[in-house]
């Protein structure tokens, strides 16, 4: 089932992590529609089990795209929607708190930082709650990487990437400046076609309110 589900994103280019219409992991395990948690269902354990290997995979990175959902990305996608992201468009800065701004410049500037690393070095200028609420407005403007690494004392951290440290990383150029109009062309013809084959309402987080409306 799990190179089934690696087959699906590569053909796709992206996959839910769990939605009752639009293609994810969940109703690939499962065959059905679930609408809510999954953690209840009799094939729970399957379904994290090979989310959770899939994630490891280095040509797919998980960021919360979809509808503001966990999203399962094949790397041939990568090029376009890290050209949108790092363009810091009105849908991911437009209402910014101060302290979003100062964090994502913290987090640019040291291109890797785990949070609680973060939390240590900003103590003068952050309360905790206030950290967290930052770094989660930057998450969801996708104007970082995040992902979860366990730390030498046991727990689990936040990892967080600016996307310059990650294209770095993964050894990706983006020639010059992308046209992120034609970058955004692609993936919307991407989502907009999986909703109309599979009658789904799915959305981009940079979609207007009645963008795509008669596809879904």
């Amino acid at each position: 089932m799990t190179q089934e589900i690696k087959k699906k994103i590569e053909d796709y280019g992206l996959l839910l992590e769990a939605d009752p219409d639009f293609p994810s992991i969940v109703g690939l395990v499962t065959g059905e529609k679930i609408k809510g948690s999954w953690w209840g269902h009799r094939k729970g354990h399957e379904i994290f089990s090979i989310s959770r290997k899939i994630r490891d995979e280095a040509d797919i990175l998980v960021i919360k795209l979809i509808s503001g959902k966990v999203t399962y990305v094949h790397k041939r996608l990568w090029t376009d929607l890290i050209s949108i992201f790092i363009a810091k468009q009105n849908w991911q800065i437009g209402k910014m708190s101060k302290n979003g701004k100062k964090v994502l410049e913290l987090v640019e500037k040291a291109g890797v930082i785990r949070a609680d690393n973060l939390e240590t070095q900003t103590t003068n200028q952050f309360n905790k709650i206030d950290l967290k609420k930052a770094i989660n407005e930057i998450e969801k403007g996708l104007l970082i990487f995040c992902n979860e690494v366990h730390t030498e004392k046991g727990y689990h951290a936040k990892l967080l990437k600016s996307w310059n440290y990650f294209l770095k990383e993964k050894s990706i150029t983006i020639n010059g400046h992308k046209d992120i109009v034609t970058a955004k062309e692609n993936i919307d013809k991407i989502v907009a076609e999986l909703n109309t084959k599979f009658e789904s309402t799915a959305r981009l987080p940079w979609w207007t309110k009645n963008k795509f409306d008669n596809n879904g």
